[in-house]
């Protein structure tokens, strides 16, 4: 329907859009980041996989999550502390799409040889808004975990082959 948020998926190649016009042979979209029109054909929108951002399953609304790579050695508490001030800092400091009266859930779900891959996951409805929301929150807790000492940061391996 014309206003809705979608996130288009066709490989490894995602956008997120608002419908903007459906017509009889193409639909018209609204490039969330660069803020241009873009028009695909109906029957090329069949090829992508489509994920309605604006009709949730919940009535708590959209479960976004954000993904960040943290070093070895850091305390899981320490990190869900850090997660929850970003969340604070974020709502207090400006309108925001996160709806903060539902409990923050911060859950590790990689492991790497370099770092654990921990998500933080919140809840909107303001799918409009949700670009701006994911810029404040990873700011917020670049800014913060600075501050804590907790490295985000994902070193480079160094191979060395030793052949005599």
């Amino acid at each position: 329907e014309d206003g809705d948020v979608l996130e288009l998926s066709n490989g490894d190649d995602k956008i997120c859009v608002t419908v903007f016009r459906t017509k009889l042979f193409h639909t018209e979209f609204l490039n969330m980041i660069d803020n241009n029109r873009i028009m695909i054909s109906n029957a090329k929108i069949r090829d992508y996989t489509l994920h309605n951002l604006s009709k949730f399953a919940s009535a708590r609304g959209l479960r976004e999550s954000l993904r960040f790579n943290i070093a070895y050695g850091t305390d899981a508490n320490t990190i869900r502390e850090l997660f929850s001030a970003a969340i604070a800092e974020v709502v207090k400091g400006s309108p925001t799409a996160i709806e903060s009266q539902y409990e923050l859930e911060a859950r590790g779900i990689a492991t790497g040889d370099d770092a654990v891959e921990w998500a933080l996951f919140y809840y909107t409805k303001e799918v409009k808004n949700i670009y701006r929301t994911r810029q404040l929150l990873r700011e917020a807790v670049l800014k913060l975990s600075e501050k804590a000492g907790i490295s985000l940061a994902t070193p480079k391996l160094l191979t060395v082959n030793h052949e005599a």
